[in-house]
């Protein structure tokens, strides 16, 4: 992989502020575990592509960025058509037919189920 112009400019700026100065083989040596951790990041079946990233970015960032409500737009996002949740009746879940309340099976679609 080939870093960028860019990536190597603010690289090296962030490195100028090191305190003591690094030596230039470190410099090297951080430059080239950098491209060998974005090469197996690449390779990976899950790496989405920054261009696409960018696009998916708005479908599923979230309104705070607390855990809940990152995971709340997300489940919505992935279950919002079989799941729902309301401090009245709890969770509800489309059982294909009709909505029933059932925290139960609403915790069917927890983080084991993607």
């Amino acid at each position: 992989m080939v870093l960028g112009m860019k990536q190597l400019a603010t690289f090296f700026s962030v490195a100028a502020r090191c305190e003591p100065p690094l030596e230039e083989s470190e410099l090297n040596a951080i430059i080239e575990s950098a491209k060998g951790y974005a090469e197996t990041i690449i390779k990976n079946n899950d790496y989405i592509p920054p261009e696409v990233y960018s696009r998916l970015k708005g479908e599923y960032e979230p309104d705070d960025y607390t855990d809940i409500g990152q995971a709340k737009k997300v489940f919505e996002k992935v279950f919002g058509e079989v799941v729902k949740f309301s401090p009245e009746t709890r969770c509800l879940v489309y059982n294909g037919v009709y909505w029933e309340e059932s925290d139960e099976k609403a915790r069917l679609f927890g983080p084991s189920a993607y």
